[in-house]
């Protein structure tokens, strides 16, 4: 099935509807989880209520463990339960960013799909955020969401995570086949702060993609020697080439060997054998200049 992005056309109904009826409130217990005894009270109030906008609270703080632990089975169920009760909802708020990066952390877990087409159903929700109308003017970003960024030295916007994030969930998730309709469709926008923002991160991606095939020259980022992950997971090769966002711990536990658990390489390799074709999008983007 075609997957596009267009600035102002959000989150597909017929793929809500889908998703609602297809996942029910899990019958296992909170406490599976190997949590912390102090935060298993509050994760019991997910099995004891529905989930809404008074509790979600526990919601940031159940996917913030999630993405911050080892994978669990018991955490399938549970992810689908805040994909159902969420799938509708704003894009704004931490459980929205914590609940993409639940779903890239915990890839393996969802192939195949929970029905035939829940993976596309979950692109036409939760990887189309994106394209919200809040945080478009037109075919540009709107200047309502930009802030200067201090530390970068530059215009940065509050969805910076939300970009990040949404790259990876639909490199993750997006059939082969369907990549040349996305990329079209990315390279079709032509505002200048939008290509800004997807031309560096495709360069960060590019660079990406070298280190895995040449790891012994990725660099961990001198900023943050207290927090780096063994060199040969995953994580360490998003760090070093600058993909990481806000608040993510993807890819810590997923070896590099066995990086296709993570996001498929032949889905990364489409991908930027497609950006290739267009002459606004950039692998080799030199921001800094």
């Amino acid at each position: 099935m075609d997957f596009k992005w267009i600035p102002g056309q959000g989150i597909n109904q017929d793929a809500i509807d889908r998703i609602q009826d297809h996942i029910t409130r899990p019958v296992n217990v909170i406490d599976a989880f190997v949590f912390g005894e102090e935060d298993r009270e509050q994760f019991q109030t997910l099995v004891n209520s529905e989930l809404n906008r008074w509790n979600l609270g526990i919601a940031d703080s159940f996917l913030s463990e999630v993405n911050a632990h080892r994978l669990h089975k018991y955490w399938h169920d549970w992810i689908l339960y805040m994909l159902r009760a969420f799938v509708s909802t704003s894009p704004d708020g931490q459980h929205t960013v914590d609940l993409v990066n639940a779903f890239i952390h915990a890839r393996q877990l969802f192939d195949p799909g929970l029905y035939i087409g829940f993976h596309n159903d979950l692109l036409q929700t939760r990887g189309m955020m994106l394209m919200a109308p809040q945080y478009w003017d037109g075919d540009d970003l709107s200047n309502e969401w930009w802030e200067f960024d201090c530390e970068m030295g530059r215009y940065d916007c509050e969805f910076y995570d939300l970009l990040h994030s949404q790259m990876f969930l639909v490199l993750s998730y997006i059939k082969e086949s369907a990549i040349p309709g996305w990329v079209q469709s990315i390279a079709a926008i032509a505002g200048e702060q939008w290509q800004f923002e997807v031309n560096l991160w495709l360069s960060k991606l590019a660079k990406f993609h070298y280190y895995i095939h040449h790891p012994s020259e990725a660099k961990w980022p001198g900023w943050r020697p207290q927090s780096t992950p063994d060199r040969d997971k995953v994580a360490y090769y998003i760090e070093a080439a600058g993909l990481n966002w806000h608040p993510s711990s993807v890819g810590q536990d997923i070896p590099i060997d066995n990086i296709d658990d993570f996001i498929p390489m032949t889905n990364i390799e489409t991908f930027m054998a497609e950006v290739k074709k267009y002459p606004s999008l950039e692998l080799d983007y030199d921001w800094t200049g």
